[in-house]
């Protein structure tokens, strides 16, 4: 509306295009408005969270075990291959 006449087909198309943007801008809206929901939630899902912690501990005292168990085998190995070869001091 640019202050000229317009023919009823022109008034029609402009409040259609204007129509359809605002339908575009209200789904965009509606699609933000969903994902800040889904963080919300999240953030007050303790029990989910409580678990995912819970995960990552897990796995990270898995790692520690398994890096443990290779130094001691490493070691083992170390001890045995000493006794091998010097069987005598060993023997205190």
């Amino acid at each position: 509306m640019d202050g000229r006449t317009m023919s009823p087909e022109e008034l029609r198309e402009e409040v259609e295009e204007l129509r359809d943007e605002r339908v575009v801008h209200i789904e965009e809206l509606r699609a933000e408005l969903g994902d800040t929901v889904e963080e919300l939630a999240s953030r007050f899902d303790v029990p989910a969270r409580v678990q995912a912690r819970k995960e990552e501990a897990v796995a990270a005292a898995l790692q520690q075990v398994d890096e443990l168990y290779r130094l001691a085998t490493v070691k083992v190995a170390e001890v045995r291959r000493f006794v091998r070869e010097k069987p005598g001091a060993a023997a205190g």
